[in-house]
C-alpha cells in the first residue's frame, strides 16, 4: 500500500492550539505538526495570529473514526474550525518533519539537538541529543524549558544527588539532570512507547549508570528524593499532590510544570504547605519551584 498514513488537518483559533494538539496526541496520533511547519507535539509559533493549522496522522483504517471524533470534539468546544482529510506517503511523514527540529539553546548551559543535526558545543555547554520519535515532542515546549531552567538552578546550588522524574516522556529532564551532576534518577511513565523512547535517549547520551526508566505509577514508589519533577497536566498534579509531596526528602525540592496559567492557583492551593521559591511563566504556561521544610 503506497499511502500508509492519513493526514487530518484542522484550523482552529490560535489560542487553542496547545489544548487541541494535546487532545490529538491523547487520541494516539502518529505525530502532530502545528503552525506552518514547526514540529513539536505541543510547540507553537511565537507570533500571534488569529488561526493556526494542526495536522494529525493516523493509519488509514482508523482515520474515518478519528476524523468523526475530532469533529465532535471541536464542535463540543464551540470553536470555529475547518477540517480536511488526505492521504500522504509514509516516507514523506517519516522524514519531512525532521527538517524543522533544529538545535536549540534552552539555558546558558543546556542545548538540545536532534540526532541528525550537527552542532559544535561551545565551552561550558551541555549538549543533549534527542530522537523524540513522532509522538513525544522535541523538548522545546515552554513547560520543558521551565523545568530545565529550574533543574539547572537547583542542582547548581549543590546537594541534589537523587531525582524522580514523573512523566518522563522522551527522557530529556532525566538526561539533563544526569549531565548536570545528579547521581541517581528514576524516570517513570505510564506509556510503554515513552519508556522505550526514554531508554533509547538515555543510552544515546551515555547516562545509563545514572538514570533508570520504569513503567510504574508514582504512588508505588516509597523512597524520598532530593528533587522531584512532575511535568504533567495540572489536574494530574493536583490529584497526585499528596504522593508527590511525600516523595520529596526534607529540605528537598519539587518542580511542577505542564500548568496553564489559569490553573496555577489551583495547583498552588494543593501545595500551599510547601515553600514556593520561584515561579516561571512563558506564554500561558507556568512552572513552579517548591522547597520542603527540613
Amino acid at each position: 500500500m503506497e499511502n500508509k498514513w492519513i493526514e487530518i488537518k484542522v484550523e482552529v483559533p490560535f489560542g487553542r492550539v496547545d489544548e487541541v494538539s494535546a487532545y490529538f496526541i491523547g487520541m494516539g496520533s502518529g505525530g502532530v505538526v502545528t503552525g506552518g511547519g514547526e514540529v513539536d507535539a505541543f510547540d507553537i509559533p511565537e507570533q500571534a495570529r488569529d488561526k493556526a493549522e494542526i495536522k494529525a496522522y493516523f493509519l488509514p483504517d482508523e482515520a474515518p473514526e478519528k476524523a468523526a471524533e475530532i469533529k465532535g470534539y471541536l464542535e463540543g468546544l464551540g470553536l470555529e474550525f475547518g477540517i480536511s482529510v488526505s492521504d500522504i506517503k509514509d516516507d514523506d511523514w517519516a522524514h519531512k518533519w525532521k527538517e524543522f527540529f533544529k538545535p536549540e539553546k534552552i539555558t546558558d548551559r543546556i542545548v538540545i539537538k536532534p540526532t541528525w543535526e550537527a552542532y559544535e558545543a561551545k565551552e561550558g555547554e551541555i549538549v543533549i541529543e534527542i530522537d523524540p520519535g513522532m509522538a513525544f515532542g522535541t523538548g522545546t515546549h515552554p513547560t520543558t524549558r521551565g523545568c530545565l531552567r529550574l533543574i539547572e538552578e537547583v542542582v547548581s546550588r549543590g546537594g541534589i544527588e537523587t531525582m524522580l522524574d514523573v512523566g518522563t516522556g522522551s527522557g530529556i529532564l532525566a538526561i539533563a539532570a544526569a549531565r548536570l551532576g545528579v547521581q541517581r534518577t528514576i524516570a517513570i511513565d505510564l506509556d510503554s512507547a515513552a519508556v522505550k523512547v526514554a531508554e533509547e535517549n538515555i543510552a544515546l547520551n551515555k547516562v545509563e549508570n545514572q538514570v533508570r526508566v520504569a513503567k510504574i505509577k508514582v504512588d508505588i514508589i516509597y523512597v524520598m528524593f532530593h528533587l522531584v519533577v512532575a511535568n504533567i497536566i495540572a489536574e494530574e498534579i493536583v490529584r497526585l499532590s499528596k504522593t508527590l509531596k511525600d516523595r520529596v526528602a526534607p529540605s528537598g525540592h519539587l518542580i511542577l510544570s505542564g500548568i496553564v496559567a489559569e490553573k496555577a492557583d489551583m495547583v498552588k492551593e494543593a501545595f500551599k504547605e510547601l515553600s514556593l521559591e520561584k515561579e516561571l511563566q512563558e506564554g500561558e504556561w507556568v512552572s513552579l519551584l517548591y522547597k520542603r521544610k527540613g
